[in-house]
């Protein structure tokens, strides 16, 4: 019977409400509404454009605001999960809301969206491609000689993305 009473009370508790536990980019969201989880968002999507990455290439860096590469938290699809999340039917505690219990971090990741093209985003970055030059024959007092080839790179618009996306989910370390 407690364990009914417990399991009931925990619907009643966060029958409009997120589950208790639960975090959010390092924040304890448990046990809030619709509309606190919403704001909480917000300041941490704010205060997140501000940071500055600096993005090394080669030699070259660059330092950015997160605004300047137009990412942000999707606030409305991520409260919609943080509000769903570990309930059946939208209501009733599961099973995945007592693996989250279990588990040390009790985290979810926010939903990130970028408000331009990925091209856009490469064009902001120093030596965003470089290509690959092949072996040299030189010839030098008569010595015939093989340069280096050198290698080359082109970055990957969504793996830099998804980078950035960790960055501000988990920190940047």
């Amino acid at each position: 019977t407690l364990v009914v009473l417990g399991y009931g009370g925990l619907t009643a508790l966060s029958y409009d409400k997120t589950l208790p536990g639960l975090r959010l980019m390092g924040n304890q969201v448990g046990l809030k509404n619709q509309k606190e989880v919403n704001d909480h968002l917000k300041k941490i999507s704010d205060a997140n454009s501000q940071r500055i990455i600096t993005v090394k290439i080669d030699e070259n860096s660059v330092e950015k605001k997160v605004e300047e590469f137009k990412v942000e938290i999707d606030g409305a699809r991520t409260t919609a999960i943080a509000m769903k999340y570990g309930k059946s039917y939208e209501i009733f505690p599961n099973l995945e809301y007592f693996k989250l219990l279990a588990s040390p971090s009790r985290e979810i990741r926010p939903i990130f969206l970028w408000n331009t093209d990925t091209q856009k985003i490469l064009d902001q970055l120093p030596n965003n491609a470089k290509e690959p030059e092949d072996a040299k024959f030189v010839i030098k007092n008569d010595v015939l000689s093989v340069e280096v080839e050198k290698s080359g790179y082109k970055l990957d618009a969504n793996a830099f993305m998804k980078s950035v996306e960790d960055c501000l989910a988990l920190g940047c370390k």
